[in-house]
Order: structure tokens, then sequence, then C-alpha cells
């Protein structure tokens, strides 16, 4: 009777963190340090700084126009914001200007890195209670290393999703097949967020989980893609909006994308408090057990 009970109550323990509907507590220690933390203005100068960088990304990939590796993903993935901006489709020339190039990538570069500097210390500040400078060189490098592992994993899950350029669509399993590449590009993008996750702070606290906070943002962001999907099919149908459509569509997706990481790491930290063995809940410590000295009776 004693193991039974004793192995329900940590179960419960365990997947508290999954458990997200229901536990009132939970979102309202979310909303106490998304406040306290200022995740909306965070969350918009990251995905300010990520726009600017993915739309010149998008500009030197059209023109360089590669067609080997994972840089094919960048490439359809420049294509596909083109098409999401209603940018008119051009033939890029055969001789670009090299210096132009140059130009754009600098600058694109700058934008990614300002918006993954930004993440990094929020994530940094979310995971150990308080902003930390980031002092020594090897902490100044973090964001370098997570802003090429960021472009390396999009343009793999994006390649993984559209698959080949020439090879021909399966008839017969090509539903079950393209649910592959689903899932594949999600575990790509998993194994990016949980390694961001753990390379973000400057001091790892042991026993921190990694499953629930990732597990929440892919899931969150998917289910605002099929959203955004379906309410622009909705839209097309009765106005074509164009440019402006396509940009707020674009802006929603990547905002709901920041802003679900940072929900994801606070979940993760509020998932280790309420973990087996912690002395406090959600981020609530428990009140010290009374002491001797207060069952003494003063004559």
């Amino acid at each position: 009777m004693f193991n039974r009970r004793h192995f329900w109550l940590r179960s419960r323990l365990r997947f508290r963190g999954f458990g997200l509907c229901g536990h009132l507590s939970l979102w309202q220690s979310l909303w106490h340090k998304g406040g306290q933390g200022r995740w909306t203005t965070k969350t918009t100068e990251i995905t300010f700084g990520w726009l600017l960088g993915l739309l010149g990304g998008s500009f030197v990939m059209l023109h360089l126009n590669p067609t080997q590796g994972w840089w094919r993903g960048g490439l359809q993935l420049a294509t596909w914001l083109q098409a999401l901006v209603r940018a008119e489709v051009l033939t890029p020339p055969s001789d670009p200007n090299r210096w132009l190039l140059v130009g754009v990538g600098l600058v694109t570069w700058v934008c990614f890195l300002a918006g993954s500097r930004s993440l990094t210390q929020t994530l940094g500040a979310i995971y150990q209670g308080q902003p930390v400078p980031s002092l020594a060189w090897g902490r100044r490098l973090i964001p370098w290393v997570i802003t090429v592992m960021l472009l390396a994993m999009v343009a793999i899950a994006v390649g993984l999703v559209t698959g080949p350029v020439d090879a021909p669509e399966p008839e017969r399993w090509g539903w079950l097949i393209g649910l592959g590449r689903w899932i594949a590009a999600a575990g790509v993008l998993g194994l990016g967020l949980g390694l961001i996750y753990r390379l973000s702070p400057g001091h790892w606290v042991p026993g921190t989980p990694l499953l629930p906070g990732t597990v929440l943002t892919i899931t969150g962001w998917l289910l605002v893609q099929g959203l955004s999907r379906w309410g622009i099919q909705r839209l097309v149908e009765l106005a074509n909006y164009g440019l402006l459509l396509g940009l707020g569509v674009g802006l929603v997706g990547l905002y709901s994308l920041v802003l679900l990481m940072l929900v994801g790491a606070q979940v993760n930290v509020l998932t280790r408090s309420s973990g087996p063995g912690a002395g406090h809940r959600f981020g609530r410590r428990r009140p010290p057990p009374p002491s001797f000295d207060s069952f003494k009776i003063n004559r």
C-alpha cells in the first residue's frame, strides 16, 4: 500500500509539467514572470531583428541560387518568404553585384546576431532568476553559436519538409512520407531548441528538464501556424490583402515562436521547482516548519 501511494505521488509530481491545463497557479506564475521580465518587449526586439535578418538573407539566397547541401533548404525558405510577401518573382541576374551581396549579408548577420543575443540574455535571466552580464569570452560567443545553429536547423527542417526538388511525388504512400518528413523536421527543431535552452544560461542547475518546454514550444507553434494558414485561406476567399496579409501572418508566426520559446523556458524552470524533492511549488516556497522554541510556554 505504501509503495503504491509513493509511486502515485512521484508520478503526479513528475508529469505535472505536462498537465498544463487546470493548474491555475502555473498560469498565474507564468503571467507574473512574463510581466516581471518584460517578455513582450524582449519578444518584439528579437522578432524585429530576426525579421530583418530573414528578409536580407532571402535577398542573398535568391541571388546566389545555391542548389546543393543544406543551402538548398535556405533557398526554399527564401522562395517561400518571397511568395509570402507576394513579391514579384524575377529571375536573378547571372552576374550579381558581389559587393552588394556582401553588404546585405553583413547587415543580415548583424540583425540575426542582435536577436540571438537578446534571446540568450532573456533565457539566461529566466533560468538564473536575474540578468547576468556575459563577461567571459566564452559567453560572448554563445549568441554566435546559437545564430549559426538556428540557421542550420531551420534550413535542414525546411529541406526535410519540402524534399528534393526533382524527386517525383509518390502516389501510394505520399501522405505517409509527408508525415514522416514533418515528424523529422519537428525533431530537428526540437533538438535545436533543446540545445538553445541548454547553452543560454551561464550556470546550469542540475535536474532542470528540457522536454516540457521544448514540446510546448514546438506544439504551440505548429498550432499557431495551422490556424494562421486556415485564417489565410478564409481571408483570401473574402478579399486579396496581398502584402499586408503576408507580412501580418509572418509576423504573427515569428512573434509567437519567440514568445513560446520564453514560455517554454519558464515552464522548464517551474517543472524543476515542482519536481520530486523540491521544497516549493511553481516558485512559491513552503513555510519553514515550526521550531521547538515556539512550543515552549513562557511562565
